[in-house]
């Protein structure tokens, strides 16, 4: 446990990488900035950036300073960690690249990078840049299609996306839009809830 962050627990990875678990507080984003640059990535260039658990813990803690910066209100500094997330997703390929279990961690990575677009939607949305939050709403669609079949365990983030870009579509008087993406979240739900079923049944 580290006295830096209050909140945050830092701890080596079987893969000898310093991570980042749990939300980072505001006042610790420039420690945890630091920490990720010098120690995470630096721990990165020594192994692989395709290795599954470096990646994996790469993303995770990407991710978790985006939220920090989301929480102190700067939305350029939320989409510059996003950005970093989009580099490491692009950097571990396409899930053709990956074989068995190792393809599972892509899955993972995958369903990393679609809960960070849902997180930094929700904030553009709020603040009404729509056109920004219309972009992440498809790159989260991408994401949970790349994943195939596995692609059913984000389907809520997909149709949190999918809300809010009704509501928030609602609120600024486009009703064709939140129209769209109320009947892609009634879809959304029920091929979710066919999925389940179907697994339950099957097993």
């Amino acid at each position: 446990r580290s006295t830096l962050f209050p909140y945050t627990t830092l701890f080596r990875s079987p893969a000898g990488l310093l991570m980042i678990s749990g939300d980072v507080d505001v006042g610790d984003l420039d420690a945890a900035k630091e920490l990720y640059e010098r120690r995470i990535r630096e721990g990165l260039s020594a192994t692989s950036l395709e290795e599954p658990t470096a990646m994996k813990h790469a993303m995770t803690a990407a991710r978790q300073i985006l939220r920090g910066y989301l929480a102190s209100g700067d939305l350029n500094g939320a989409q510059n960690w996003y950005d970093e997330l989009r580099w490491l997703q692009d950097r571990s390929g396409s899930t053709r690249d990956w074989r068995g279990d190792p393809m599972l961690h892509k899955i993972e990575l995958l369903g990393i990078e679609a809960e960070a677009a849902g997180d930094l939607l929700a904030a553009y949305g709020r603040a009404g840049r729509m056109e920004t939050a219309t972009k992440l709403y498809r790159r989260i669609e991408d994401l949970i299609k790349e994943s195939g079949f596995f692609g059913m365990y984000s389907m809520p983030t997909w149709i949190d996306a999918a809300m809010r870009m009704t509501f928030f579509c609602a609120c600024k008087g486009d009703k064709a839009s939140a129209k769209r993406y109320g009947e892609a979240y009634t879809k959304t739900s029920w091929r979710s809830e066919e999925r389940r079923v179907g697994k339950e049944c099957r097993s």
